[in-house]
């Protein structure tokens, strides 16, 4: 959802966090707008709160895209916000595409680049081991990698 009267030249994504949605940046992107700056919030595709329950979130890439998308649409000297998870795969865009596109990225409690190694240690899963939501689902996790 795009708003702004553009007076600022650096438009804002918001990227959602791994158990929230895109309405959870809704406060801050009417704020900025307010501000002059073009904002739009990012519902990750396949993955959303419906009653309280997560679905597992699609693969990483496929979150990429959609954020490189976004970023495609908006236009060079965006700056990407980001939380928890949205700021793991503002990260892989980096990785990915580059930062030629962005002014600015501001992580909020993110998951470290390195998150899927991490989180493979905390879950006792050894390497060539399924690694999916099931094996971390014991201490609450949903899986994303």
């Amino acid at each position: 959802s795009a708003s702004g009267d553009s007076v600022s030249p650096y438009p804002l994504l918001f990227l959602q966090g791994a158990w929230d949605d895109a309405k959870s940046w809704q406060n801050s992107a009417e704020y900025f707008a307010g501000k002059g700056h073009n904002t739009a919030t990012l519902q990750f595709s396949g993955f959303c709160l419906d009653d309280n329950k997560f679905e597992l979130i699609p693969p990483a890439t496929k979150l990429v895209n959609q954020v490189h998308e976004a970023v495609s649409e908006l236009g060079c000297g965006t700056i990407l916000v980001a939380h928890c998870l949205g700021g793991f795969i503002a990260q892989k865009y980096i990785e990915y595409h580059g930062a030629s596109a962005l002014s600015a990225m501001v992580l909020v409690n993110s998951f470290p680049p390195n998150a899927s190694e991490l989180l493979r240690r905390l879950a006792n899963v050894k390497p060539g081991e399924e690694f999916n939501g099931t094996s971390l689902s014991k201490f609450g996790y949903t899986g994303i990698f």
